[in-house]
């Protein structure tokens, strides 16, 4: 299994991943490391590295449940049919993670 090194706040972290997900481990990293740079930007300066962490992690909370309401407004607001096919699209990537997670521990 490769291993990826993350620098969040100067310290570097090796971490795990799945072949070929490398880049996309470095590019979780910098998104993190950004977020860092923010609160530490705003402020936080005198907080230690897990605090630092967790307001990262808050930040990067936030973002997602801000683009999940976003993704059921847009969702709620089409027209029934289209709807239908979302919902159908959903399951069917809710059936492909369970098939893909169940190849993982195999």
């Amino acid at each position: 299994m490769p291993r990826v090194d993350v620098t969040l706040n100067g310290r570097t972290y090796s971490v795990a991943c799945e072949e070929g997900q490398e880049n996309r481990v470095r590019e979780l990293g910098r998104h993190v490391e950004g977020k860092l740079r923010q609160v530490l930007s705003r402020g936080a300066g005198g907080a230690n590295e897990p605090q630092l962490l967790v307001l990262a992690a808050l930040m990067v909370a936030d973002e997602l449940f801000d683009l999940r309401a976003e993704l059921a407004a847009q969702t709620a607001a089409l027209p029934r049919e289209d709807a239908g096919v979302a919902d159908a699209v959903d399951q069917l990537a809710q059936r492909i993670e369970a098939i893909a997670a169940r190849l993982d521990r195999s």
